[in-house]
């Protein structure tokens, strides 16, 4: 979690999370390089003042994150499964919130109705089932809202409604 100043002095929240893949030898280090890949992104996105809370934002991010990991599925001469993780991001300031994700987590934000679960968490086919950021047409939603409190948890559920927007990336 960071908090970063924009260049009009609003703060800015930036929160990413991961939960690599428990049935695969490197889900653990491809959660903690797309927490971290994800981040550096952010930092030069806020250093060059070039900042829109909107889809492209997350599709950009979303698309480095996989970059990062099939750069590293390469250098370990690995199969980019076997760095699955899901992931998760929520970027917010005074106008608005930004949450996208990957796979069964979820944001849990205050809409200025009590918690609420703005998306619904991806889950497969079958129990214990969900989606993964390596894979060639990668699923993911996201959401824009606006609220001023915001937690997240990577495998809880409060109750939900449905999302604005799936997107592919890849």
């Amino acid at each position: 979690m960071q908090v970063a100043w924009l260049n009009d002095q609003q703060p800015l929240l930036v929160m990413f999370l991961a939960d690599g893949a428990g049935s695969v030898s490197q889900g653990g280090e491809g959660a903690m390089l797309a927490v971290n890949e994800a981040m550096a992104y952010m930092s030069q996105k806020v250093q060059g003042g070039e900042l829109g809370l909107n889809d492209i934002l997350a599709t950009d991010i979303v698309l480095t994150v996989r970059q990062r990991l099939f750069a590293e599925a390469e250098a370990k001469e690995l199969a980019v499964r076997d760095f699955a993780c899901t992931f998760l991001g929520l970027i917010s300031s005074p106008d608005g919130t930004l949450i996208m994700q990957i796979g069964d987590g979820g944001m849990v934000v205050d809409l200025g109705h009590g918690l609420q679960l703005p998306l619904t968490p991806m889950v497969g086919e079958y129990a214990n089932m969900t989606h993964f950021n390596y894979r060639r047409r990668c699923r993911f939603q996201t959401g824009n809202f606006h609220q001023h409190w915001a937690c997240a948890q990577s495998c809880s559920i409060y109750g939900w409604y449905p999302a604005t927007g799936v997107k592919y990336a890849g």
